[in-house]
């Protein structure tokens, strides 16, 4: 609204004096009244003269408000404009471009108009509209502006935008929570914005606004020593730092879908998060634990005492299976006083093993084994010179000791066991690890490592535990003779070239120097020459396997006839050329469990001794040449067998009655249908048995194998899955003792049948595939 003179109603508002007499003359119309008697005049003028003094006074103070405003406004201006002129320019100066920009100044004409146009802005938000209601029409009334609204701003347009909300106590937290953990690099700035929802930021937030704990922020710190006064390395930084980092590998590995939530993120101090569990060793604790005796490092400060050392966590073990999935954060490397981590049997934790990790400068056990972690082995751990134990078995990492992947191994000389078993992507051969001369047990088992096994083997004193099976080694196994002090030595399936004789692994001259062998495995390794009888004079031996090699000869029934007390309960020597009689000393092997002699080229008569072996459980004698005759009588006694295999012994006559008192067969060549209730599949096939096999359809038998095909069958069966013809030699002929083979990851226990690949199903009409087989050979 213009004013009467014509002019915009600007001009005397900004000076001050304008409004000043714009309030007197309101004053005067709101006060006429008719004449009164003088006294009255004289206290009425006094009362104005007051009024018009605190209303000059209350203007001079918002003028001094409005100009002060409107300087900050020109200066952001000023400073908005150089920088927009600058860009333009191509200049890197607020002020003006260095390229043709143009500078932008104080007195620049433009700037004066925006800078008059701000003022208005802000005398229209401070007296709540145009101006007008202070420079109104002469004998207008007029109306007091309202009280200045402290939340409202407005923009060029006159829009109002609200003013920003005080901030909350937990705002200010989490502030000074970010602060700290930037400013003592406790966690990447970048996973701590606003925008990220990252483990880290949530963890921030947590311990801000959700942790019922309410533990103390300790203070950023300004100063130059501020890492001194609060920073981790003190009680109450390290406190703080402790329990954000657990709270991070919670959020981390999907901790809302944990198995087991080990009471994380609960109000109690983080080194009750945890769950007891009791077993044979005694209890022990899952999630995190304090042993209370934590080595505290030389720049810890500020006097750790006794109740707070207690409250260290030394130990972080995780529920194996606990449904963890998600990565292992690199902020764990701040509970720099653990002392065993432990993360196993949790596929759904992938990714790379930080880097950060190398810096536990106290661990003794870390355990990262069955898990779904990737990625090269940091070389950092090297750095953990008080390791005792590393474990990262069952895992997808990769490596090759042609790069120097492994290399770190050679320094970690405290180390007493490290496996890194079943890593199909570690390659090359052994690295030198001479100097590892505390070294208990080494597993490179179930990986691509090759080459020839090192000369230096025989130096690691210690070692009693040598795992190299399911491997690629060769040449040469004789750098083994002598390591006197090995418990267990598996060796399978690998490609060596090598003879076993009667020197094989010990010198006959020092044989009690093995008297502490338990388990030799060196099975399908390409052996070739004859089973030593030095190796029955092993004292503690209990397993010995030699099966799928080429050895041949004879049994040593001499060493066999001298053993005394013998503690040898698993022999395998299946899938060779050995020949001959199996010899009677065999009984002398008294603590046998497992007997595997099927799939060689014995002769003879199946001695009766065996049934002297009231032990056993296992007997596979199958696919041999011995001499014909029925089922050996002194099965009988073998009340204990559960497994029995008699598949092409040449067995006649007719099955005996008394083998339905073999009540515990599970694969039996047995016809009790009381005494076979577990009973899945039967293999008599490729003798000369007869009689009728019909009391065995009682049972739900998914395969049933026997001599009952042809017009004139050897055995009567109804229910027979598959009838072989003594004319067809193949019938029937998969490697069913393929899966005999004794696993030592399983104590040489069966596991599992898995006669074929795709197994045996109830659905399949083989009768009819092998009347298809027979059908395709020509007469």
């Amino acid at each position: 609204m213009a004013s009467p003179e014509g002019g915009d109603g600007r001009g005397d508002v900004e000076s001050g004096a304008g409004a000043s007499a714009a309030f007197a003359a309101a004053a005067d119309e709101e006060f006429q009244r008719p004449p009164v008697e003088p006294d009255a005049i004289n206290r009425m003028m006094r009362t104005r003269t007051k009024v018009i003094a605190a209303l000059s006074l209350l203007v001079a103070v918002l003028v001094a408000v409005i100009v002060a405003l409107a300087v900050q406004n020109q200066s952001n201006k000023n400073v908005a404009g150089g920088e927009a002129a600058g860009v333009a320019g191509g200049g890197s100066d607020a002020t003006g471009g260095a390229a043709g920009g143009t500078s932008v100044g104080k007195d620049d004409p433009i700037v004066d108009a925006e800078d008059d146009l701000g003022i208005v802005e802000v005398l229209e938000t401070v007296f709540g509209g145009s101006g007008e209601a202070a420079d109104g029409p002469q004998g207008e009334q007029l109306v007091a502006a309202p009280a200045p609204a402290p939340t409202v701003a407005s923009t060029s347009e006159g829009a109002p935008l609200p003013a920003p909300a005080p901030a909350s106590e937990d705002d200010l937290r989490l502030q000074r929570t970010l602060d700290y953990l930037i400013a003592h690099d406790v966690a990447d700035p970048n996973s701590l914005t606003a925008e990220s929802a990252s483990p880290q930021r949530r963890a921030a937030v947590w311990i801000v606004k959700e942790d019922g704990r309410r533990v103390a922020v300790p203070s950023s710190g300004s100063d130059s020593d501020a890492s001194s006064t609060c920073g981790p390395s003190t009680p109450a930084g390290y406190r703080f730092v402790q329990r954000y980092s657990l709270a991070t590998l919670y959020y981390a590995t999907g901790g809302p879908r944990w198995t087991s939530s080990l009471d994380f993120l609960t109000s109690d101090h983080e080194y009750a998060w945890h769950a007891v569990q009791l077993g044979f060793a005694g209890v022990s604790f899952l999630g995190p634990s304090c042993d209370g005796n934590p080595d505290l490092d030389e720049d810890d400060e500020g006097g750790f005492d006794a109740s707070e050392k207690a409250r260290i966590v030394t130990d972080l073990r995780i529920v194996p299976t606990n449904n963890m999935t998600g990565t292992l954060p690199p902020e764990l490397r701040h509970l720099r006083h653990l002392k065993s981590l432990s993360v196993d049997r949790n596929r759904g934790v992938v990714g790379s093993i930080p880097e950060e990790y190398g810096s536990f400068q106290h661990m003794i056990e870390m355990l990262l084994a069955e898990t779904g972690l990737s990625g090269k082995i940091p070389p950092s751990f090297g750095e953990m010179k008080k390791l005792k134990s590393l474990v990262l078995e069952k895992n997808e990492l990769m490596g090759d000791t042609a790069r120097g992947d492994l290399d770190f191994l050679g320094d970690m000389t405290s180390l007493v066991g490290f496996s890194l078993d079943c890593n199909a992507e570690i390659a090359g051969t052994i690295p030198d690890l001479s100097k590892l001369s505390n070294l208990v047990g080494l597993s490179f088992s179930n990986t691509k490592m090759n080459g020839a096994l090192p000369d230096w083997l025989p130096s690691l004193g210690k070692l009693r535990y040598l795992w190299l099976d399911d491997c690629e080694f060769d040449g040469s196994v004789g750098v083994l003779r002598g390591m006197t002090n090995l418990t267990e030595l598996y060796l399978e399936d690998n490609r060596f070239d090598d003879v076993v004789d009667d020197n094989f692994l010990a010198d006959l001259k020092n044989l009690a120097d093995l008297k502490n062998l338990v388990r030799l495995d060196v099975s399908n390794c390409s052996f070739t020459g004859k089973v030593p009888g030095h190796f029955f004079d092993f004292s503690e031996l209990r397993v010995l396997d030699m099966s799928l090699n080429d050895l041949e000869g004879e049994l040593p029934a001499e060493a066999m006839s001298n053993v005394r007390a013998s503690k040898l309960d698993f022999l395998s020597l299946h899938s060779n050329k050995l020949s001959g009689p199996v010899p009677p000393s065999i009984e002398n092997l008294n603590n046998l469990v497992t007997l595997d002699l099927s799939t060689n080229e014995f002769t003879g008569d199946i001695p009766e001794e065996i049934g002297e072996l009231e032990s056993l459980e296992v007997l596979f004698l199958g696919r041999n040449d011995y001499d014909e005759g029925p089922v050996p009588e002194w099965l009988r006694n073998a009340t204990r067998l559960k497994e029995l295999s008699l598949k092409s012994t040449s067995r006649n006559e007719t099955i005996p009655e008394w083998m339905r008192e073999l009540a515990n067969l599970f694969f039996p060549a047995s016809w009790d249908s009381a005494s076979c209730s577990s009973l899945e599949a039967i293999l008599v096939d490729d003798n000369s048995l007869a009689g009728n096999a019909d009391a065995m359809c009682a049972h739900a038998l998914v395969h049933f194998v026997s001599d009952c095909g042809g017009p004139d069958p050897e055995l009567t069966c109804d229910c027979c899955t598959l009838c072989c013809r003594d004319e067809n030699v193949a019938c029937n002929d998969a490697e069913w003792l393929g899966n005999n083979h004794g696993i030592w990851e399983f104590e040489y226990e069966r596991v599992a049948w898995d006669f074929e690949e795709g197994g045996i199903s109830p659905f399949t009409n083989y009768n009819y595939l092998q009347s298809q087989s027979e059908a395709e050979v020509p007469p």
